[in-house]
């Protein structure tokens, strides 16, 4: 299968128990998933000048792995603004699998 990219064996490293990697890993996600959400809005926004970005809701996300608590989820002052990554009022997001593979072999 080949060798694992730098930044995967550097956070092996930096981690002492398989817990700790998987909460390193948590994090990562909630981070990617948080930008990939204001980038959703971002061209919201460029559609529909009219309104306005309003902060954040904070939701839980279950996943494979574990548990992202306190997701920061875009929206606007209309409320017209719904994520295509995450559904609204669901608890768990389809296709999480692909992106955890994806930003895997990323590297990230």
């Amino acid at each position: 299968m080949g060798q694992k990219p730098q930044a995967i064996k550097e956070v092996i490293k930096m981690h002492k128990t398989f817990k700790e990697i998987l909460t390193h890993f948590i994090t990562v996600m909630k981070e990617t998933l948080e930008e990939m959400i204001k980038e959703e809005r971002r061209a919201y926004l460029d559609e529909n000048s009219q309104t306005k970005a309003n902060g954040y809701y904070l939701r839980n996300l279950n996943t494979p792995i574990g548990k992202v608590e306190g997701l920061r989820v875009a929206r606007t002052r209309d409320g017209g603004f719904s994520s295509k990554l995450l559904p609204y009022r669901k608890s768990y997001m389809p296709g999480f699998d692909r992106l955890v593979w994806a930003l895997f072999y990323a590297g990230i």
